[in-house]
């Protein structure tokens, strides 16, 4: 970066007093970053990541503080103050048609998020499981709530059903009983989470392949009667079909000639445009260095 000078970066404002924790060079107060729309700066980023990811043997990058870092930024070297969201927007889209994922601290739509500032109450979250697909909930500085009980394990299944896992902030994983079984079967799940339905009345999320409507993944909230003529495997067993009632808190793959209506989820009046979508699951791979 020092090739630049310290002229092409930016601070997150040019006459604050403070930090939050991020103190500029020279210890004057703001955060620093890239200011991505430079020219020569964004290339000169792009060259790094890039090459960061095919050295290290990546697949995507975490962003500490992105909202701070990369959204608060404003252009102070030019006369406009103008921000740089759009170019960070671009820059993440471009890195994703590459395959590159990401990550950040607290939102980073069109990426992926880590949420810590979703209500620190449990009840707060419990309430909006629903709405935090593919999001992550940190409980930063603080241990799962209910921790090392079967509230726990719940809150965890409701988030993970929704592409929605929970990270502890004290301690590790042992805070949730269940953590490795319910990780297992959501790995095992996740190639056919691909269409994701809510089940009548808070029983459970059916996710379906993106080749018809036919087979599923069935994340269970409540113990319930097999509808009829529905075969269901709870995920990690031996492959034995599983006969009523479906047990609370558990993985099956579902299969009937119609799963929607099987379930008794409504259907709109057109076509899903993701059946026929075609899916490229990630490849998870280390360096040989590395490992």
């Amino acid at each position: 970066m020092q090739q630049f000078g310290e002229k092409r970066f930016c601070r997150n404002s040019p006459d604050v007093d403070f930090s939050s924790g991020y103190p500029g060079s020279g210890g004057r107060a703001g955060h620093r970053g890239i200011p991505i729309r430079d020219p020569d700066l964004a290339k000169w980023w792009d060259g790094r990541m890039m090459s960061a990811a095919a050295d290290l043997g990546v697949n995507g990058f975490w962003a500490d503080s992105f909202q701070n870092m990369f959204m608060s930024q404003m252009n102070y070297q030019m006369a406009d103050g103008a921000p740089h969201n759009r170019q960070w927007w671009e820059w993440i889209a471009a890195a994703s048609r590459k395959g590159l994922g990401w990550m950040s601290e607290s939102t980073s739509f069109p990426g992926l998020s880590c949420s810590i500032e979703v209500g620190d109450n449990p009840k707060d979250f419990e309430g909006v499981w629903w709405a935090l697909p593919y999001t992550t909930r940190w409980y930063r500085g603080q241990d799962v709530p209910n921790k090392g009980t079967d509230k726990a394990d719940r809150l965890f299944f409701r988030s993970m059903a929704n592409k929605g896992p929970i990270a502890p902030g004290h301690g590790d994983v042992s805070q949730i009983p269940s953590y490795k079984a319910m990780s297992a079967q959501y790995m095992a799940a996740l190639s056919a989470m691909r269409r994701p339905f809510q089940l009548p009345g808070d029983a459970g999320v059916l996710w379906l392949t993106n080749a018809d409507d036919k087979t599923g993944v069935l994340f269970t909230f409540v113990d319930r009667e097999l509808p009829e003529g529905v075969t269901a495997v709870e995920i990690g067993s031996r492959r034995v079909p599983t006969s009523s009632p479906l047990k609370a808190h558990n993985t099956y793959q579902v299969i009937a000639d119609d799963l929607l209506a099987a379930f008794g989820v409504l259907r709109g009046p057109e076509k899903d445009p993701r059946i026929g979508a075609k899916y490229e699951p990630p490849v998870r791979f280390m360096k040989k260095w590395s490992e």
